[in-house]
């Protein structure tokens, strides 16, 4: 099998495939049945009246025990509708987790891990001090931040190297605009940092599945770009400007900026 090369030089596997439209199916399904429960207020009686109905949606046996416990630990939430998210995403992304043991709160990476991740959104900021910087806003399909918003400061020069990793080729060049990599997918991995603000990730990875949907979205962004030599998508609805500048939604257009998990 071949391995992925930190950049601490330290080998490690790399991820398996993740169905993320199969995991979302899954979320949507159990967000249902959780919804009964929409506007409470965590507390123990919940917490269990809440473990007994996300039991009957596992087809493996996990421990009311442990999903109490784990349910617990989030006292004081009110269920809303994106904390039933949260929830749902994080019971089905760590389902074997839960089959032995309570699982841990996100509130910082404590292990070392891959995280499938959608960037979702990127903000210019500055890099140590003076240079141009980018914030890249990501969303995490699995491990332990599973359904958390995640964020993570690079320098402008490093959206180059990105844009080769997820899509962009010799053929389909990247010409700098951020917006062109909103909605693409790929895997960090994750490891511990002393500075509890620092999200350390050591490499990065796409897997076939991955590139194939990033390649499309791709396409569409860059389907006016007179630099690409390859074939170039029509637009759905006929429009002539750029993806960064349509209202359409993702469920309306492939290339579409206006993505599920994007704020």
């Amino acid at each position: 099998m071949t391995t992925v090369t930190l950049s601490t030089g330290k080998e490690v596997d790399p991820p398996d495939a993740l169905n993320v439209d199969r995991l979302l199916e899954d979320v949507g399904a159990l967000g249902v049945v959780l919804t009964r429960y929409q506007g409470l207020t965590v507390d123990l009686d919940v917490a269990r009246a809440v473990a007994a109905r996300a039991n009957t949606y596992f087809d493996d046996t996990i421990s009311f025990d442990f999903m109490v416990e784990t349910l617990h630990q989030y006292r004081g939430r009110v269920l809303d509708a994106d904390f039933i998210q949260l929830l749902a995403l994080q019971l089905v992304a760590r389902r074997r987790e839960l089959k032995t043991g309570a699982l841990t709160l996100y509130t910082k990476p404590i292990k070392a891990e891959w995280v499938a991740l959608e960037l979702t959104d990127l903000q210019e900021t500055t890099w140590r001090v003076t240079e141009a910087g980018q914030l890249l806003k990501l969303f995490a399909f699995s491990g332990h931040p599973a359904g958390h918003r995640l964020e993570k400061k690079v320098p402008t020069p490093w959206l180059n190297f990105l844009a080769y990793q997820v899509g962009f080729t010799r053929r389909r060049r990247f010409e700098g605009f951020p917006w062109t990599l909103i909605g693409t997918r790929f895997w960090g991995y994750l490891t511990p940092d002393p500075q509890a603000d620092t999200l350390n990730f050591t490499a990065w990875f796409v897997t076939p599945a991955f590139l194939k949907m990033n390649r499309e979205i791709i396409a569409y962004r860059t389907r006016q770009n007179q630099n690409t030599g390859v074939e170039k998508p029509e637009c759905p609805h006929d429009h002539n400007w750029d993806c960064d500048q349509c209202p359409h939604k993702e469920d309306e257009c492939p290339g579409s900026i206006h993505r599920r998990w994007r704020i």
